[in-house]
């Protein structure tokens, strides 16, 4: 766990999911991996390292793949002065919970982490997130409702905001509490001898977990959540970079 350089807070390392081919997303950003697609000529990997340096975070591993030379290299020529970042690279496709094994075992990291998808931002405090999940033996994922959860599906949680099951996605419209892609995992929680690759941490290991006992807590939040993985989305992003680079949240 690290120490900001405040000592307001111990926050743990950030490990962000920064190695999708971005299928969906070629008609419009079809030259640069997801992390690099620009909004107000600022690549949204650059924003979303702003949002986390704004709540404290220092250390940061990014895990690549797909052009993940053109993010080293933007690494390279854009160091932030507060933020440590490190970056491994996974050589074949090894899907969302592959790339977290891949890194947990070249790094030799034991201990707790805050896991976010590269792909999406919520107006969450993460502060108070870890400040809830960060101890004991529980993983944690933050999640956010939306008027139409029909792109994502929606998370099923118990009295004591324990995930009991996931609903999958469907064509008609309805609210609910989607998957944020915010996760925090105590020192030890993946099993890093998995053999299947690829391996996806939603729909591999997340059911695993649950049918093996395993207890993940959620945390609610009602503030905006957006994501950039489809055209429509990166566009609706666009429109709303001015807040995602505030400072307000």
């Amino acid at each position: 766990m690290l120490t900001d350089s405040n000592n307001k807070a111990n926050l743990p390392p950030v490990l962000i999911l920064a190695g999708g081919l971005g299928t969906r997303l070629k008609s419009v950003v079809h030259d640069r991996p997801k992390a690099l697609a620009q909004s107000a000529g600022v690549p949204f990997l650059e924003i979303q390292l702003q949002w986390l340096s704004r709540h404290g975070f220092k250390n940061i591993v990014l895990l690549t793949g797909h052009k993940s030379n053109q993010i080293a290299s933007y690494i390279g020529e854009n160091t932030t002065s507060n933020l440590t970042v490190k970056i491994v690279c996974e050589q074949a496709p090894l899907g969302t919970g592959g790339a977290v094994i891949n890194a947990l075992k070249e790094l030799t990291l034991s201990e707790e982490f805050v896991l976010v998808n590269g792909d999406s931002i919520a107006e969450v405090n993460l502060k108070k997130f870890c400040k809830v999940h960060c101890a004991g033996d529980t993983a944690a994922m933050v999640i956010c409702y939306q008027e139409d959860a029909s792109r994502y599906g929606t998370v099923n949680f118990d009295q004591d905001n324990k995930i009991v099951s996931f609903y999958e996605k469907t064509a008609n419209s309805k609210s609910g509490w989607v998957n944020s892609g915010i996760y925090y995992f105590p020192t030890n929680w993946f099993d890093q001898t998995a053999k299947k690759k690829p391996i996806s941490l939603e729909k591999d290991l997340i059911p695993q977990w649950l049918n093996e006992g395993r207890n993940l807590s959620v945390f609610r939040d009602l503030g905006r959540f957006i994501d950039i993985g489809t055209p429509e989305s990166y566009i609706q992003f666009n429109k709303e970079v001015q807040f995602w680079s505030s400072k307000h949240y």
